[in-house]
């Protein structure tokens, strides 16, 4: 297969690609290539699940069929799923690898999938899909002298019991405020919705998967949906449900980081380190530090907070503004939604003028959210992100490109501190879209947000 090929089928965190990009010729040498690597780390069973993206049936198909042949034993869940159920039927089998074949919150005409090692834990670019990659461009094949067995995993009940468990919640749990949730035709329903059901003041929709998608993309940013009367908020999950975003009455979403501060005393340790993505604002990580926590800076993506989660035990929980949550279970880094869902729940019934001071507090500044940039080559991209980096450090912007532990960020995370003031602007390079880029900027008033968007718009190149 040509390099330029496979470029467009590898990101650093899995794969993804138009739909016609997977033909059977592909999917085989995919296979082959993911065999030849769990042959090398002597796997022999995984999981295999699908969203409910219409090209996935097929691709789920071929795909048994030649893990079998080649000796795997497969675990296969047949009906459309959400990855975090994906993720908590690995974790119950022990020893066995996953392939989540998925395009999350892409558009209806994208497919891809998401890698796992026993743990379960990402195989990425720096653990494992880079090797991958190399066998699938060389067209290896893998071989076996016998054939291995398919068998059919159900967990859902012990994935609806260990979530409650988790938060120390009655199964009975009962909210006394109306609220909706909706699926987006999705497949994060599996678990999700049969635990809704049962709450008198919910109201559930959009649940059947369905691969049309007939909402639109199965992103909650581009779908707006409201609560209907007397609803004080709707839930809305991406694709493959491992993604929640919460808008309110007046079709206002409550950020990430404003519902991952909202509901910390329930799913990490009081005073524990919690990991913010570099889009966060310094006024919400000024508010964790008084609460007793140490926020710590994490990367966006997921394989790479999971990794930063598994190497540093004491990070209790992370987030991302993309509406990701990450938790620590027994030294496990997971996402599980239906968590995020209940702890939210949890914490509304409870302390609802807490979040409204969180709004209160997140309202206090600006936010231009985040957009996007194409270019023809990944090198014109580096000049304009470098080019940007320096203006803004030109400007008196301090920049944050390193992790903690000395790891490259992958963004340039620039802050400007003013006696009367603040501006904060993110640069990053897209892991899992060819040659884009993204920015974002924050400030405590309009008039400097603007200010930095002009710099990025109005740039030389």
């Amino acid at each position: 297969m040509p390099d330029q090929f496979a470029l467009r089928l590898f990101h650093k965190s899995d794969i993804r690609a138009d739909v016609s990009f997977f033909t059977t010729e592909t999917v085989t040498g995919l296979t082959h290539a993911e065999a030849l690597f769990l042959k090398d780390s002597s796997i022999s069973q995984l999981v295999l699940a699908r969203d409910a993206r219409l090209s996935g049936a097929a691709i789920l198909s071929l795909k048994t069929e030649i893990f079998t042949s080649l000796g795997f034993d497969v675990y296969v869940i047949p009906a459309p799923a959400s990855t975090p159920y994906f993720y908590h039927t690995v974790r119950q089998l022990k020893g066995a690898a996953g392939i989540m074949v998925t395009a999350s919150h892409n558009p209806g005409n994208y497919n891809g999938e998401k890698l796992v090692l026993p743990g379960p834990f990402p195989i990425a670019d720096n653990s494992g899909l880079e090797i991958i990659k190399k066998y699938f461009e060389k067209g290896r094949r893998a071989e076996s002298a016998t054939s291995g067995r398919v068998y059919f995993p159900s967990f859902h009940e012990h994935f609806i019991s260990s979530s409650f468990a988790f938060l120390s919640l009655d199964r009975d749990f009962q909210p006394s405020f109306r609220f909706a949730a909706d699926f987006l035709s999705g497949s994060g329903a599996d678990a999700t919705a049969p635990v809704l059901s049962r709450m008198e003041n919910a109201r559930i929709s959009h649940f059947i998967p369905d691969g049309n998608f007939p909402l639109g993309d199965p992103n909650p940013a581009k779908v707006k949906l409201l609560p209907e009367k007397d609803e004080e908020f709707i839930l809305l999950y991406d694709g493959d449900g491992d993604r929640v975003d919460v808008i309110l009455a007046d079709g206002s979403e409550i950020p990430p980081s404003v519902i991952f501060t909202f509901i910390l005393p329930y799913i990490a340790p009081a005073a524990s380190r919690v990991g913010l993505d570099p889009k966060a604002s310094p006024v919400i990580r000024e508010y964790l530090k008084s609460e007793g926590h140490e926020p710590v800076l994490v990367p966006n993506g997921h394989s790479r907070i999971k990794g930063i989660m598994k190497t540093d035990g004491t990070i209790g929980a992370a987030a991302e503004e993309s509406g990701h949550y990450y938790l620590n279970e027994g030294g496990i880094p997971i996402e599980n939604t239906l968590i995020i869902t209940l702890s939210f729940l949890m914490a509304y019934e409870r302390d609802r003028k807490r979040l409204d001071d969180l709004i209160a507090l997140y309202s206090s500044f600006r936010r231009i959210r985040e957009w996007t940039e194409s270019f023809d080559s990944d090198e014109k991209r580096k000049k304009v992100l470098k080019n940007l980096t320096d203006r803004f450090v030109s400007m008196g912007y301090e920049l944050t490109d390193t992790l903690e532990n000395g790891e490259a960020l992958g963004t340039s995370l620039l802050l400007k501190r003013e006696t009367d003031g603040w501006t904060q602007v993110s640069l990053r390079a897209s892991d899992t879209e060819q040659w884009l880029a993204r920015y974002e900027v924050l400030a405590s008033d309009m008039e400097r947000a603007e200010a930095a968007r002009k710099v990025i718009t109005e740039r030389s190149s």
